[in-house]
């Protein structure tokens, strides 16, 4: 029982694309439960709390790694199959906030944090 739509390379490439797109979301995941976690136990406030959890998270899995991913999906998501282009929309755009989200914590912890 071998089918065809398991062979066309653009739905594929689609899979692919959704699979990098929302892989950051794990250490985001973990970086956010660290933070919360951390704010209770010890009480901290402020931003440095706050993006110290999503900068141990991001470096968990891997700077570089993190920006290949969701360049690599918004390239492999920009022709989606028929009748899937909401959720190649939807994954396009929650890349596009992990690369701000991404460059914004990088900002704060090697601009903003270590001059104040």
């Amino acid at each position: 029982m071998h089918s065809e739509a398991n062979d066309d390379p653009r739905k594929i490439r689609f899979i692919w694309g959704l699979v990098l797109a929302w892989a950051p979301a794990i250490p985001l995941g973990i970086g956010l439960s660290n933070v919360f976690r951390g704010l209770s136990e010890q009480k901290a406030t402020g931003l440095g709390a706050v993006a110290g959890g999503f900068i141990e998270a991001y470096f968990m899995f891997g700077l570089v790694a993190a920006f290949a991913f969701q360049v690599g999906g918004i390239v492999l998501l920009m022709k989606p199959p028929a009748g899937q282009r909401i959720l190649s929309f939807a994954s396009i755009a929650w890349s596009i906030f992990m690369l701000i989200l991404f460059a914004f914590f990088l900002w704060l912890n090697f601009v903003y944090l270590r001059h104040h």
